[in-house]
């Protein structure tokens, strides 16, 4: 049967993962440190493994389409490339999560086309010395833009974090790797759901060192989705998928909004009456009885209008704040990183739950990339990872970080 979104999520403990023995643990580990050294080295748009080719530019992003020789049958390569305000601290706690109810909310923030998604296995949780590192088994259900025509697909895959040095430039990593477990069957048979790979994919961030507090975002996507999908609507996902970069500005901002405004919020009580202000605090347009409505801004209490007034969700609440508000809060010194001010006549709406709620016609924000074959390299300048031991993973490979205690 054709798996829909109503099959969807799984009951809880459908997969049985009983642990895993150290050899397999460690296996993983190095599988992931290998997965994230060779998907910066693709991250180099210009004399790196692959040969990238500029395919279009809008609004900031960058896409290209890739021509990898020692990618498999079936592969296609693409890349998206943007600069957003902020740091690799925000990146990694956005984009980090070791639990399976950590997974779901990051989901549906940035994967709104996913009907389900469970972390399996936490193979490595980050540590005083490596805060930002983590290694996860993850599995996700994900919905066909066009089910009539495309079957949804599921992915089973070993996804790597680990802050890195690579030419002296700081940045992150978040690698994704495929494998095969016996505790992640195939699910075509009794879902009707296709099992997908990729190809050595992932997202890399680099600090910017010549724009301070901006950060150089690289998403990679080698992808076999398997069946028959036509071009063009493989085509289409994942350019939507690497113009989705921009969202990444949004999402920093309201964490910086929920960060600095989390406990100077007003009291409903302390909000100025809709009735005694006719006209917008920001803008002075004049309200209406029905086409301009109003809103209190929780930052200062003032009345504004619809376009005048920035909502993000806090917790299980929309929450107005006003842009004169939302601009001074991300302008404190508490903030780290720059001010990140969006157009004052856009009007952020609360996220929807994918994983709880029929989905619209969003392609989503963000799709996991896994991958099948070992990648192996000709070339073998060494690495040093964070616990100290060499590896051959090919020139200018990054240096995994260590901090002391």
């Amino acid at each position: 049967m054709l798996g829909s979104k109503w099959t969807f999520p799984l009951p809880p403990n459908f997969f049985k993962c009983p642990a895993l023995s150290d050899d397999d643990a460690n296996h993983l580990v190095s599988v992931g440190e290998a997965a994230c050294i060779q998907v910066v080295r693709n991250a180099r748009l210009q004399h790196g493994p692959i040969r990238w080719s500029l395919q279009s530019q809008s609004k900031g992003v960058e896409i290209y389409l890739g021509d990898d020789p020692k990618a498999s049958v079936g592969v296609s390569t693409w890349c998206g490339v943007t600069e957003i305000p902020g740091t690799i601290e925000e990146i990694a706690t956005m984009f980090m999560s070791n639990t399976t109810d950590e997974y779901r909310n990051y989901c549906r923030l940035f994967a709104k086309d996913y009907m389900d998604a469970v972390n399996l296995y936490n193979i490595a949780s980050p540590t005083p010395s490596q805060p930002l590192r983590s290694i996860n088994v993850k599995w996700i259900a994900q919905q066909s833009p066009i089910p009539a025509i495309v079957k949804h697909r599921d992915w089973c895959f070993l996804e790597s974090c680990y802050e890195f040095d690579v030419d002296g430039t700081r940045g992150w990593v978040q690698a994704y790797k495929s494998t095969k477990m016996l505790q992640c069957p195939d699910l075509q048979s009794t879902f009707g759901v296709v099992r997908a790979e990729h190809h050595l994919s992932g997202f890399v961030f680099f600090q910017s060192n010549d724009r301070p507090g901006y950060i150089r975002v690289v998403s990679t996507w080698q992808v076999n989705v398997k069946g028959k999908v036509p071009r063009w609507i493989f085509s289409r996902s994942i350019k939507m998928r690497c113009f989705a970069l921009r969202d990444l500005h949004a999402s920093i901002q309201e964490t910086r909004l929920r960060h600095v405004m989390s406990e100077s919020l007003l009291p409903i009580h302390r909000l100025i009456p809709f009735e005694l202000r006719s006209r917008c605090f920001i803008c002075q347009i004049k309200f209406g009885m029905v086409f301009t409505p109003k809103y209190n801004c929780r930052g200062c209490g003032e009345v504004v209008c619809r376009k005048c007034c920035q909502r993000w969700n806090r917790t299980t609440m929309n929450v107005c704040v006003c842009v004169v508000c939302t601009m001074g809060s991300l302008k404190r010194g508490d903030v780290e990183g720059p001010p990140i001010v969006q157009n004052p006549r856009v009007l952020l709406l609360g996220t929807t739950n994918p994983l709880d709620e029929s989905l619209g016609g969003d392609m989503g924000r963000h799709m996991v990339p896994v991958l099948e074959d070992d990648y192996d390299s000709d070339e073998k300048d060494v690495v040093v990872l964070a616990d100290g031991r060499d590896r051959g993973y090919g020139n200018s490979s990054p240096r995994f970080s260590r901090r002391r205690p």
